[in-house]
């Protein structure tokens, strides 16, 4: 039993393979919500801006 141990991997690689799907999937929630406020602020800025050059 402890012979074949070393050499069943399957899934302790299926597990890395997880870990590093669920790191990629965080940062890319993380850099989104970022993202996300950034363009919310710059969209607001130029509707601002559009709507006082209609009002002149």
């Amino acid at each position: 039993m402890l012979k074949k141990l070393p050499h069943c991997c399957s899934g302790a690689t299926a597990i890395e393979y997880c870990l590093v799907a669920s790191l990629i999937a965080l940062s890319i929630v993380g850099v989104m919500s970022q993202v996300g406020g950034q363009s919310n602020g710059m969209l607001s800025q130029v509707y601002d801006d559009v709507a006082n050059a209609m009002a002149r």
